[in-house]
Protein backbone atom coordinates (compact mmCIF):
# COMPACT_ATOMS: atom_id res chain seq x y z
CA UNK A 1 0.00 0.00 0.00
CA UNK A 2 1.48 3.37 -0.99
CA UNK A 3 2.25 5.88 1.72
CA UNK A 4 0.00 8.95 1.88
CA UNK A 5 1.45 12.03 0.15
CA UNK A 6 3.72 14.09 2.33
CA UNK A 7 4.67 11.23 4.66
CA UNK A 8 8.04 9.66 4.80
CA UNK A 9 8.44 5.93 4.32
CA UNK A 10 9.30 4.38 7.70
CA UNK A 11 9.48 0.66 7.02
CA UNK A 12 12.86 -0.87 6.37
CA UNK A 13 11.91 -3.13 3.52
CA UNK A 14 14.34 -3.10 0.61
CA UNK A 15 13.24 -1.29 -2.49
CA UNK A 16 12.24 -3.11 -5.67
CA UNK A 17 15.74 -2.65 -7.16
CA UNK A 18 17.37 -4.21 -4.07
CA UNK A 19 14.96 -7.19 -4.21
CA UNK A 20 15.82 -7.83 -7.85
CA UNK A 21 19.54 -7.80 -7.06
CA UNK A 22 19.05 -10.30 -4.23
CA UNK A 23 16.92 -12.56 -6.46
CA UNK A 24 19.75 -12.81 -8.99
CA UNK A 25 21.84 -14.82 -6.46
CA UNK A 26 20.88 -18.47 -6.55
CA UNK A 27 21.01 -20.58 -3.35
CA UNK A 28 23.29 -23.06 -5.15
CA UNK A 29 25.93 -20.32 -5.59
CA UNK A 30 27.07 -20.87 -1.99
CA UNK A 31 27.69 -24.62 -2.47
CA UNK A 32 31.25 -25.80 -2.26
CA UNK A 33 32.49 -28.98 -4.00
CA UNK A 34 32.62 -30.93 -0.74
CA UNK A 35 28.94 -30.09 -0.16
CA UNK A 36 28.07 -31.75 -3.44
CA UNK A 37 30.24 -34.80 -2.69
CA UNK A 38 28.59 -35.17 0.72
CA UNK A 39 25.10 -34.84 -0.78
CA UNK A 40 25.81 -37.45 -3.48
CA UNK A 41 27.29 -39.84 -0.88
CA UNK A 42 24.25 -39.42 1.39
CA UNK A 43 21.87 -40.12 -1.49
CA UNK A 44 23.93 -43.20 -2.42
CA UNK A 45 23.86 -44.57 1.13
CA UNK A 46 20.13 -43.93 1.38
CA UNK A 47 19.48 -45.66 -1.95
CA UNK A 48 21.59 -48.68 -0.98
CA UNK A 49 19.82 -48.96 2.39
CA UNK A 50 16.38 -48.84 0.80
CA UNK A 51 17.43 -51.43 -1.79
CA UNK A 52 18.74 -53.81 0.89
CA UNK A 53 15.63 -53.35 3.04
CA UNK A 54 13.15 -53.88 0.21
CA UNK A 55 14.89 -56.72 -1.62
CA UNK A 56 16.47 -58.70 1.22
CA UNK A 57 15.09 -62.13 1.98
CA UNK A 58 15.62 -61.73 5.73
CA UNK A 59 17.79 -63.83 7.99
CA UNK A 60 18.41 -67.47 7.20
CA UNK A 61 16.57 -69.42 9.85
CA UNK A 62 17.00 -73.16 10.39
CA UNK A 63 14.30 -75.52 9.16
CA UNK A 64 14.86 -78.03 11.96
CA UNK A 65 15.76 -77.96 15.64
CA UNK A 66 17.46 -80.75 17.53
CA UNK A 67 15.66 -81.63 20.76
CA UNK A 68 16.75 -83.94 23.56
CA UNK A 69 14.56 -85.84 25.98
CA UNK A 70 15.98 -84.75 29.34
CA UNK A 71 14.66 -87.96 30.91
CA UNK A 72 16.10 -90.54 28.49
CA UNK A 73 18.75 -88.68 26.45
CA UNK A 74 17.09 -89.53 23.11
CA UNK A 75 17.49 -87.04 20.26
CA UNK A 76 14.62 -85.76 18.14
CA UNK A 77 14.58 -83.54 15.04
CA UNK A 78 11.65 -81.09 14.91
CA UNK A 79 10.67 -79.42 11.63
CA UNK A 80 10.10 -75.74 12.44
CA UNK A 81 9.71 -74.38 8.91
CA UNK A 82 6.66 -72.17 8.77
CA UNK A 83 6.36 -71.88 12.55
CA UNK A 84 6.52 -68.42 14.03
CA UNK A 85 7.19 -69.51 17.59
CA UNK A 86 7.89 -72.57 19.63
CA UNK A 87 7.16 -73.49 23.20
CA UNK A 88 9.67 -75.52 25.17
CA UNK A 89 9.67 -78.07 26.59
CA UNK A 90 7.99 -79.86 23.67
CA UNK A 91 5.87 -82.97 24.16
CA UNK A 92 7.53 -86.36 23.86
CA UNK A 93 5.75 -88.29 21.06
CA UNK A 94 5.55 -91.56 23.03
CA UNK A 95 4.98 -90.49 26.63
CA UNK A 96 3.22 -87.14 26.15
CA UNK A 97 5.49 -85.59 28.81
CA UNK A 98 6.86 -82.14 28.11
CA UNK A 99 10.49 -83.18 28.33
CA UNK A 100 12.08 -82.16 25.00
CA UNK A 101 14.44 -79.18 24.99
CA UNK A 102 16.66 -77.69 22.24
CA UNK A 103 20.18 -79.08 22.32
CA UNK A 104 23.43 -78.47 20.44
CA UNK A 105 26.70 -80.29 20.15
CA UNK A 106 29.87 -78.42 21.06
CA UNK A 107 33.16 -78.73 19.19
CA UNK A 108 34.48 -81.17 21.80
CA UNK A 109 31.51 -83.51 21.22
CA UNK A 110 29.54 -82.76 24.39
CA UNK A 111 25.84 -82.01 24.12
CA UNK A 112 24.32 -79.05 25.98
CA UNK A 113 20.85 -77.60 26.27
CA UNK A 114 20.75 -74.29 24.44
CA UNK A 115 21.42 -71.49 26.97
CA UNK A 116 18.23 -69.58 26.13
CA UNK A 117 16.20 -72.75 26.76
CA UNK A 118 17.92 -73.83 29.98
CA UNK A 119 15.36 -72.07 32.24
CA UNK A 120 12.64 -74.26 30.64
CA UNK A 121 14.27 -77.24 32.37
CA UNK A 122 12.42 -76.13 35.51
CA UNK A 123 9.11 -76.76 33.69
CA UNK A 124 9.89 -80.46 33.22
CA UNK A 125 8.03 -82.56 35.78
CA UNK A 126 9.90 -85.36 37.51
CA UNK A 127 13.54 -86.36 37.36
CA UNK A 128 15.85 -85.38 34.51
CA UNK A 129 18.61 -88.00 34.67
CA UNK A 130 20.03 -87.21 31.20
CA UNK A 131 21.06 -83.73 32.40
CA UNK A 132 24.40 -84.20 34.15
CA UNK A 133 25.08 -80.70 35.52
CA UNK A 134 23.59 -77.25 36.12
CA UNK A 135 25.14 -75.90 32.90
CA UNK A 136 22.79 -78.08 30.86
CA UNK A 137 25.25 -80.77 29.79
CA UNK A 138 23.27 -83.76 28.52
CA UNK A 139 24.19 -87.41 28.11
CA UNK A 140 22.79 -88.29 24.68
CA UNK A 141 21.95 -91.98 24.17
CA UNK A 142 21.56 -91.95 20.38
CA UNK A 143 23.09 -89.76 17.70
CA UNK A 144 20.51 -90.62 15.05
CA UNK A 145 17.69 -88.20 15.84
CA UNK A 146 14.13 -89.40 15.40
CA UNK A 147 11.89 -87.17 13.31
CA UNK A 148 9.30 -85.44 15.44
CA UNK A 149 6.21 -84.32 13.54
CA UNK A 150 3.81 -81.61 14.66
Amino acid sequence: MPAPPGTQRTDHRPSRDQNEAQDERHPMDDLKPWHIVLLVAAIGVLGYSVFRFVFSSGPDLPDTVLLVDVKSGDLFRLDVSGRKAGYYPEKHPDTGDRSLLPVRQLDDGTWVISPHSLPALEDVKGETPAVTDANGTVEVTNTNARKLSR
